[in-house]
């Protein structure tokens, strides 16, 4: 028996066709005389070719990463079995089925459940890190990070979640957690997540830092509607070191997913009788920032467009000339007058 912070599980918390043969009767009868087929070379290619054709093959999904905050769902044990978010954690030689240690502090029925309830971020993100606090633990051990999950009695003691850059236990380096969704799969990495419990700290990510799954250690997996955003993960994660050593955590979290906002949009002013566009767009010959293809008629069109009002002044003094010139024409020329020189 372990005690850990000086609280120990009592004695027997611990919840553990018959073959039918058939006969035909079998007929004599005269055989119908043989006939030869006949050859069609343009049916055997095409028989042949259906043939030898390869069968369609199945493509596999494409994983698409899932950026944002996974809003878990509080844990309930209202029905008897445990629903929502819940952690729970296998006894040393167990298997994914159990068997389960029991918790004191559960307020499940079946107190191999502890469940859990959202944090101040809603529950875990994808999008950046979910560290400790400082300092983590409080003076009587308790865990203090509250983003991912509220702190949990387990034996008397508080344990919290975190997500950190450098793991508290080992000391690796650990990235972002990320899950992929590949048609309504999950998957991903959650080798950051960490567990504050009695001023110790756990690994309970899957992988582990370093990339090894010792163990039981599994996932994470998991389910995602693509049009309700609603997913369920879980993960198992064996404790290598410390009082639970050989003993492994079981994640299950359900809820929903919430994309992450953190794409800006940025506007550019442009004084007035700026022609910035439509020179870049001409020098360029390419896609301009607008999305305008390579196409010279859009070039051209860009580029009148910016100097719309020059062109317009050209045109009118153009037609002033022409008017002048009409004018001019229509004035009557002076008649002039031969003189003869007379002779003397």
């Amino acid at each position: 028996m372990v005690a850990w912070g000086g609280f120990a599980p009592a004695a027997g918390a611990i919840q553990l066709q018959a073959s039918t043969t058939v006969s035909q009767a079998s007929t004599t009868t005269s055989a119908p005389p043989v006939v030869a087929p006949r050859h069609h070379p343009h049916l055997k290619s095409r028989h042949h070719a259906h043939l030898t054709s390869s069968p369609p093959t199945a493509t596999a999904a494409t994983e698409s990463p899932l950026i944002g905050v996974f809003a878990i769902t509080a844990g309930s044990c209202s029905s008897g079995t445990a629903t929502g978010t819940y952690f729970r954690m296998i006894q040393p030689g167990g298997t994914l089925s159990g068997p389960f240690l029991s918790n004191a502090n559960s307020t499940c029925a079946i107190n191999t459940y502890t469940l859990l309830s959202p944090g101040t971020a809603g529950g875990l993100s994808t999008a950046a890190y979910q560290p400790n606090p400082t300092p983590p633990f409080d003076s009587s051990g308790n865990g203090r990070a509250d983003s991912i999950t509220q702190p949990q009695s387990f034996f008397g003691v508080k344990f919290s979640l975190s997500t950190n850059s450098t793991d508290p236990q080992t000391g690796l380096s650990a990235t972002v957690p990320s899950i992929s969704n590949a048609g309504g799969a999950l998957s991903g990495d959650l080798r950051a997540i960490s567990v504050g419990w009695n001023k110790q700290n756990f690994n309970q990510g899957s992988p582990k830092p370093g990339g090894t799954k010792p163990g039981l250690t599994s996932g994470p997996t998991g389910t995602y509607d693509a049009a309700s955003r609603a997913f369920t993960l879980t993960w198992t994660s064996a404790i290598v070191g410390g009082p639970f050593n050989n003993f492994t955590g079981l994640w299950h979290f359900q809820g929903t997913f919430i994309p992450s906002t953190s794409t800006t949009t940025t506007t550019t002013t442009t004084p007035t009788g700026s022609h910035t566009g439509g020179s870049t767009a001409s020098s360029t010959g390419g896609t301009g920032a607008s999305g305008a293809s390579d196409d010279p008629r859009g070039v051209s069109a860009a580029g009148l467009a910016n100097t719309g009002t020059d062109t317009e002044r050209l045109l009118l003094v153009a037609l002033v000339m022409l008017a002048a010139g009409s004018g001019l024409l229509l004035i009557p020329r002076p008649v002039r007058k031969t003189y003869r020189r007379q002779g003397s």
